[in-house]
């Protein structure tokens, strides 16, 4: 009966559905350091697609994690890691500079907010960052990654979030029509624009050179040329949880 119900038109696995599960596998057996970053990641893609191999991967790669880093951020594993509700960027003002591809610096300034957002301590110098203007590289996907640790919190932090999602968003679009080359960045680029909300504003090709970039064991790069690496295999795997279906 089954394969008579197939002639008339089953559907085997997308190319987004086998990428994902190359990079499921790379997670699973490799030997690289493995951060929460990335088990969170794989974690949001286990629940949003409801893929049980992506749990069993989750486990595996948790041994791997440093106890420091589980002290630090574990919590992030028992929030409700919700995606903001679907938005629209319809006249949205965004920056009209020119996206720095050198403003790509991270500092321990930043790792503090994030820790405050998750404490619900929220300083003024973290709200200032949360404020920051034109801002294009690391520093603009972790100010969207800082909204996200404050929604799933539930902090109270002063910080309009709805405002600045809306915002954020629009610049992280903007940068990725200036430069949608696959890379690290970019993946981080469009897992912020769908977890806060907009991921109608997802151009399927972007996905699509997402996909392409996959290197034959599964693993994804920083930049091309750099080697596979658990950072960006994690971020690939959380867009292609929130990418609309093809």
């Amino acid at each position: 009966m089954t394969g008579a119900l197939c002639a008339l038109g089953c559907a085997g696995p997308t190319e987004r559905e086998l990428a994902a599960t190359r990079a499921l596998e790379y997670l699973e057996t490799t030997t690289d350091e493995t951060g929460l970053d990335v088990v969170l990641a794989t974690t949001i893609y286990a629940e949003r697609r409801d893929d049980a191999y992506a749990r069993r991967v989750v486990d595996v790669m948790l041994t791997r994690v440093r106890p420091v880093e589980l002290e630090r951020y574990g919590a992030l594993l028992e929030t409700d890691r919700s995606v903001f509700p679907r938005g629209s960027l319809d006249g949205v003002v965004v920056s009209t500079s020119t996206p720095d591809p050198a403003d790509d610096w991270i500092d321990g300034d930043i790792g503090e907010c994030l820790d405050e957002a998750l404490s619900c301590s929220v300083t003024d110098a973290c709200r200032d960052f949360v404020a920051l203007e034109d801002r294009w590289g690391y520093v603009l996907t972790h100010q969207a990654v800082w909204l996200l640790f404050a929604r799933w919190t539930g902090c109270e932090s002063g910080v309009d979030l709805e405002a600045r999602r809306r915002v954020f968003a629009a610049n992280l679009v903007r940068a990725m029509e200036h430069d949608p080359a696959p890379s690290d960045l970019a993946y981080e680029r469009m897992a912020m624009i769908a977890h806060l909300g907009f991921a109608d504003a997802l151009e399927p090709a972007w996905v699509d050179a997402l996909v392409d970039a996959q290197q034959p064991d599964g693993s994804f790069e920083v930049v091309p040329g750099s080697g596979g690496h658990p950072h960006p295999t994690g971020v690939a795997l959380w867009v292609l949880a929130l990418a609309p279906d093809e």
